[in-house]
């Protein structure tokens, strides 16, 4: 599962970290090593692309949990979005 996030224009603090962390704390009984936060375009040091996240979860997440999840997410004053990826259509 994964959630696409977009940091605000002024990030003050490690966004990927807080993320992470804010992440792992709504997530009781699964470990935090399955929790991880990447740059969409990690070679991006600036403009839109720069501030483009992945946040990867565990696939077996029910609905509630990742609503909860986005929830929290989207409160965070260093976050612009949070959002699930649109689904792909097939070619």
């Amino acid at each position: 599962m994964q959630i696409v996030i977009k940091g605000a224009r002024e990030i003050n603090s490690d966004l990927a970290s807080q993320v992470r962390a804010q992440a792992v704390s709504l997530i009781n009984g699964i470990s935090a090593k399955n929790v991880r936060v990447t740059k969409v375009f990690p070679e991006a040091q600036v403009g839109q692309r720069a501030r483009l996240y992945v946040l990867h979860l565990p696939d077996d997440l029910n609905d509630s949990r990742v609503e909860a999840i986005l929830r929290a997410l989207r409160s965070l004053k260093d976050l612009e979005s949070a959002s699930l990826p649109s689904p792909r259509r097939p070619i």
